[in-house]
C-alpha cells in the first residue's frame, strides 16, 4: 500500500488547463473517489498518477517517491479502464495472467495469484472463456482481477461501471466495497455519478473546471458544502436554489424571499450577521429538509412554515419526489410513501432550520 499526494499539481493540453493546482493527500488504503461532471480533469488526474500523462507543473508523491518521472510499470500502481479494455482474442485466465507473464512471475506463483483473484471475483470456472461469451459483469470482473493480480500499491478505477446496468452497478458497488476491505490497497476511484461516489469512499474529491472544490468525507460534504457548486453536485434530488435577503425582524433575522421568509436561529444567525457582504443571498435548502407539515417531525422553531401547491409527483416506493410552486418559485421536496398530499392541491410545508444553507451570490461561497 501507499499514500498519494497531489502538491499543486497542473495539467495543460496546449492553451487549456485540464487540472489547475490540485492539492490533495490520499492516505494508505484510503478508498476515494474523484468525483465532478464530465470534462472536468478527473480522468486526467487519474492518468498522472498512473504515469499516463506527464504533469506540467507542480509534484506527485506515491508513497514517499517524488513520481512526476518514474515511468507507469515501475510505480507499484495498476488500473481498471472504463472500455475494460480486454485482449479478445485471450481467454479469462490469458487476460488476468498477462501482467503477471510480463513481470516474469513463476508459474506456480502465478497460478496462486490467478487462482485468487478469480475467486475474489466470483469468476471461478470462467477460466476458458474468452470475453466475446462473458456478460458486461463478467467482462469487468475480468478487468478488476487483472489489476488485482499485481498486488499494486495504489488500485486505480476510470468510471469501471458505467458500461453497467442500474442492478449490476448497485451488485458491482457492493463487490467493490468487499474487495478493498479484502486487498485494503489504497483505492482511487473515478465517477460522474455522485450516488456511486457517497455510497463507495471514505472521502470524497469535488473537481468542477480543473479545481479541487472539496475534499472530505462523503457524508460532511453533504451537511456542509464550501460553495453552492458542491451543494448543487452532491445529494440526490438536487438541492433547492433561490435568490434571498437578510433581513432583520423585531430582532430576529430572516431569510426572505418573494413568496416566504424563514427565521434562523441563532447560531446560524450570528454567522450571517458576521458575514460582510451585504444583503443579497442565495438560499439553498434540500428536498430532505423540507417536510409535510402532517409528518414532519417535532421542530424547537416558529418562523419556517411554507405554503404551496403540488405540481408533480414521482412515487419512488419509499417516497415521492414532488415539485411544488410557491408563489412564482419552484422547489422539489420528499414526500413519505404514506403522504395524502394530491396534484393541484395546497400543501403545508416545514423546513428544517438547522440545515438550510446561504450562499455568497458573488463568488458562490458558502456562508452557512
Amino acid at each position: 500500500m501507499a499514500s498519494v499526494t497531489f502538491e499543486h499539481v497542473t495539467k495543460r493540453f496546449g492553451s487549456v488547463t485540464a487540472v489547475d493546482d490540485v492539492n490533495l493527500e490520499i492516505s494508505d488504503g484510503e478508498f476515494l473517489c474523484f468525483v465532478g461532471p464530465s470534462g472536468c480533469g478527473k480522468t486526467t488526474c487519474l492518468r498522472m498518477v498512473a504515469g499516463l500523462e506527464e504533469i506540467t507543473e507542480g509534484q506527485l508523491y506515491i508513497g514517499e517517491k517524488f513520481a512526476n518521472y518514474i515511468p507507469s510499470k515501475d510505480r507499484g500502481i495498476a488500473m481498471v479502464f472504463q472500455s475494460y479494455a480486454l485482449f479478445p482474442h485471450m481467454t479469462v485466465e490469458a487476460n488476468v495472467s498477462f501482467g503477471l507473464k510480463i513481470k516474469k512471475v513463476p508459474q506456480v506463483e502465478r497460478r496462486e495469484k490467478i487462482d485468487w483473484a478469480l475467486s475474489l471475483v466470483d469468476l471461478e470456472g470462467l477460466e476458458e472463456r474468452y470475453p466475446r461469451e462473458l456478460s458486461g459483469g463478467q467482462r469487468q470482473r475480468v478487468a478488476l482481477a487483472r489489476a488485482l493480480v499485481l498486488s499494486p500499491d495504489v488500485l486505480l478505477l476510470d468510471e469501471p461501471l458505467s458500461n453497467l446496468d442500474a442492478k449490476l452497478r448497485l451488485k458491482m458497488r457492493t463487490e467493490l466495497k468487499r474487495i478493498h476491505k479484502t486487498i485494503e490497497a489504497t483505492v482511487i476511484y473515478v465517477t460522474h455519478d455522485q450516488v456511486e461516489a457517497m455510497t463507495l469512499s471514505d472521502r470524497i474529491a469535488i473537481i468542477n473546471e480543473g479545481r479541487l472544490m472539496q475534499a472530505g468525507a462523503p457524508l460532511k460534504v453533504y451537511a456542509r458544502p464550501n460553495n453552492k457548486f458542491v451543494a448543487g453536485f452532491i445529494g440526490s434530488p438536487p438541492i433547492n436554489f433561490l435568490e434571498a435577503d437578510l433581513e432583520e425582524r423585531d430582532g430576529k433575522l430572516f431569510v426572505v424571499t418573494p413568496d416566504f421568509a424563514l427565521g434562523l436561529p441563532e447560531d446560524k444567525a450570528a454567522k450571517a450577521k458576521a458575514w460582510s457582504g451585504g444583503l443579497e443571498v442565495v438560499l439553498g435548502t434540500r428536498p430532505q429538509d423540507i417536510y409535510e407539515t402532517a409528518h414532519a417531525p417535532a421542530m424547537p422553531w416558529r418562523d419556517n412554515a411554507i405554503q404551496a401547491t403540488v405540481d408533480v409527483m414521482e412515487p419512488l416506493g419509499d417516497a415521492v419526489v414532488a415539485t411544488v410552486i410557491v408563489g412564482q418559485q419552484v422547489l422539489q421536496i420528499t414526500l413519505p410513501s404514506e403522504t395524502e398530499a394530491q396534484l393541484d392541491q395546497p400543501i403545508d410545508l416545514l423546513v428544517n432550520l438547522d440545515h438550510v444553507h446561504l450562499f455568497d451570490p458573488e463568488t458562490e461561497e458558502a456562508i452557512l
